[in-house]
């Protein structure tokens, strides 16, 4: 029988052969920008367009709502820049490993996702499926202000950017330009917004929702000290057993540990991670004195975080054992999905010019200053991409440079 891996990977290939097959049959409909093939079609813009018009109190408010969500996470995301690309200039000073904060998301054939070197790599299909929701969502809501502000809508459609899902809502440019700043940063902000609600939405059912089918099954070892028992013996994964004590969480492996003494032989058992399947495997080592401890304290060196949320690590309730793939899969659709709304609706409000956070500044800055906008806009754009490369360009610095 295929593994969990296998099946992942047959499931992506029969996908894109049934991808490639469509839009070959339907090629005709299909037109090519670059490398990017987008189709144009009416179906969905009377409904955008009878949303926009109904209840317009209601999408003004929404908009209004979305303009100060925008602005706000625009402040939040360059701050958070800033201090990520001075976190990381401290740290690579002194030699220490530089914090992975900022990545281009990119789909993995792997059921587990990572982020390192500039790279966020999601599940394929997590990432296929939170794309697919968040364009539709985000262009959808465009098209619905610009019905509420009258602004045609000149044409909408789904594209493709390889296996990439694209959704466009083009709006008459012209007409959008002839309206007030407020109507206009409406239509701009809205998209994140609706981002920004998919994603606190995708986080209640993750972490409440989810939370019952879970119970605490071990503690996720974070990292060995070099030279000890535990680095000797590379222990890895969650520990769920020492001895015949078992542990679920921090407070019972501290309690398992201050049992040992020096000189005591250990036995440990923990749950790894294996090709997309969690394996158990076992340990015997022998407890050294602590170098840190004034008085006889036994030590094994392994680290973990004190923290319950990043070092417990969860297992499915065995009630509901039998319903683990579908429980596994959609609470880790859910997470990812709040991942990659949160993460895409911040960067889409920086104040970079093709960016909605670009056109929203932009018309902001005008009514402020009408004579030196375009100054001061590309000053501000300038000094954000310039944190975004410098702190791209950190990441990749080796430890110890």
């Amino acid at each position: 029988m295929p593994s969990v891996a296998e099946l992942n990977i047959i499931s992506i290939v029969l996908f894109v052969i049934i991808l490639a097959v469509v839009v070959y049959r339907d090629r005709k409909k299909f037109e090519r920008q670059a490398i990017v093939l987008l189709r144009k079609t009416k179906t969905g813009k009377a409904f955008l367009t009878s949303l926009g018009a109904s209840h317009p109190r209601f999408w003004k408010a929404f908009g209004n709502a979305g303009i100060i969500a925008g602005f706000g996470g625009s402040f939040f995301m360059i701050y958070t820049l800033v201090q990520v690309l001075m976190v990381n200039i401290g740290r690579i000073l002194a030699g220490a490993e530089p914090v992975q904060a900022l990545g281009l998301v990119l789909p993995t054939a792997s059921t587990t996702g990572s982020l390192t070197s500039g790279l966020f790599l999601v599940p394929f299909w997590y990432w296929i499926i939170s794309i697919a929701v968040l364009v539709v969502f985000h262009e959808g809501m465009h098209g619905v202000l610009c019905a509420r502000e009258k602004v045609p809508i000149k044409s909408l459609g789904l594209g493709l950017l390889a296996v990439i899902p694209l959704a466009f809502v083009e709006p008459d440019e012209n007409r959008l330009k002839k309206k007030g700043t407020a109507q206009q940063m409406r239509v701009f902000a809205v998209g994140s917004f609706a981002n920004f609600i998919i994603a606190g939405l995708c986080f209640i059912v993750f972490a409440f929702a989810f939370s019952g089918f879970f119970t605490a099954g071990g503690v996720i070892v974070s990292g060995v000290v070099e030279g000890t028992p535990a680095y000797q013996a590379n222990l890895t994964g969650a520990i769920f057993q020492i001895g015949s004590q078992q542990v679920n969480d921090v407070d019972d492996l501290r309690s398992a540990l201050n049992g040992i003494s020096p000189g005591d032989t250990v036995a440990i058992r923990t749950k790894v991670l294996e090709d997309d399947t969690y394996v158990e495997k076992s340990y015997t080592l022998t407890a050294i004195q602590d170098p840190n401890a004034n008085v006889t304290k036994s030590f094994i060196g392994i680290t973990f975080s004190p923290e319950p949320a990043q070092s417990t690590f969860a297992e499915i309730k065995a009630e509901f054992s039998q319903y683990s793939g579908l429980i596994i899969f959609f609470n880790g659709l859910f997470l990812f999905m709040f991942i990659i709304n949160l993460g895409v609706g911040l960067v889409n409000m920086l104040p970079l010019g093709p960016l909605d956070g670009g056109r929203m500044w932009d018309v902001a800055l005008k009514r402020v200053s009408p004579g030196g906008y375009k100054r001061i806009m590309n000053g501000l754009g300038f000094f954000v991409l310039a944190v975004i490369v410098l702190t791209l360009v950190s990441q990749f610095v080796p430890v110890g440079l």
